[in-house]
């Protein structure tokens, strides 16, 4: 079934499932969120290809990524992570447009699996291309993620002085 949906997948479709994107219905922003992570995982490159020739394609992509609904937010994660794992024009837009912003602000109020989640985006968004690597690197995102994830208190735990031992008196 999947293998039929994705051979009449083209860029048409993808632009309809993309203009769901806009509908205020949960589900039906989640329905197509869903579909478009079952034809990722049957054809990526086509899904990608699709998503490039859209017109404003990867713009509803993080527009979605920002709606304050966690259900539908926690799906464009699942997608994300998929899209982000090898498509360096897709992470350059991801982060050109707020991405990093956007990711660590989730973070701020998630843990688990959403936070595992934006933590596997942003490296994917860091891994794939050297352009979204410096825009990370000029920004504080490295800092604002350590103290997200209270990383600060280990390393500050780790750089003081190490405590004296404690005197064992000799046997005798």
């Amino acid at each position: 079934m999947r293998f039929v949906l994705l051979l009449r997948l083209g860029e048409l479709d993808v632009e309809i499932l993309l203009s769901l994107f806009d509908s205020p219905d949960v589900f039906t922003r989640i329905s197509a969120i869903q579909i478009l992570k079952n034809c990722i995982a049957v054809n990526q490159s086509i899904v990608e290809k699709s998503i490039l020739g859209c017109p404003m394609g990867l713009q509803k992509l993080v527009d979605v990524l920002r709606d304050n609904r966690e259900e539908v937010r926690n799906e464009m994660l699942l997608l994300l992570r998929s899209l982000l794992a090898g498509n360096q024009e897709i992470c350059k837009f991801i982060a050109f447009q707020d991405g990093y912003d956007i990711l660590i602000a989730i973070l701020r109020k998630e843990s688990g699996t959403i936070a595992r989640d934006c933590l596997h985006i942003i490296y994917n968004m860091v891994a794939n291309s050297v352009l979204t690597l410096k825009l990370f690197s000029q920004r504080p995102f490295l800092l604002a993620i350590i103290d997200v994830l209270s990383v600060s208190d280990i390393v500050s735990a780790s750089s003081a002085e190490p405590s004296p031992r404690p005197h064992v008196a000799p046997r005798r």
